[in-house]
């Protein structure tokens, strides 16, 4: 820390200003996710699927996302338990797809 200081003032700008710049570049990035929202699929068609298990060629398919009880929301020791249990099930989901 007190070689930092020591720096001159202009290389302590410099520094700041291209981290400010990598930071507004690096927010700029978009990964297209509006395309995914232009897609509907038919709700009977998701439940319908069968589960595909993860292997070698891809993550695993059609695994049902856990959803939080409204039980999770309260404050009690069940509401606890419950949202215990999600996050669980919720990191099971984020391993085997891939989707966080």
């Amino acid at each position: 820390m007190p070689r930092l200081l020591k720096q001159p003032v202009p290389s302590r700008i410099f520094a700041s200003l291209a981290a400010l710049t990598l930071c507004v570049v690096l927010a700029g990035c978009s990964n297209d996710d509006d395309a995914e929202l232009d897609e509907t699929m038919d709700a009977s068609e998701v439940d319908s699927a069968e589960y595909i298990p993860a292997s070698a060629d891809g993550p695993a398919q059609n695994v049902p996302e856990p959803k939080l009880p409204a039980v999770a929301t309260e404050n009690t020791e069940e509401g606890a338990e419950a949202t215990l249990k999600y996050f669980w099930e919720a990191i099971d989901y984020a391993r085997l797809t891939g989707e966080t």
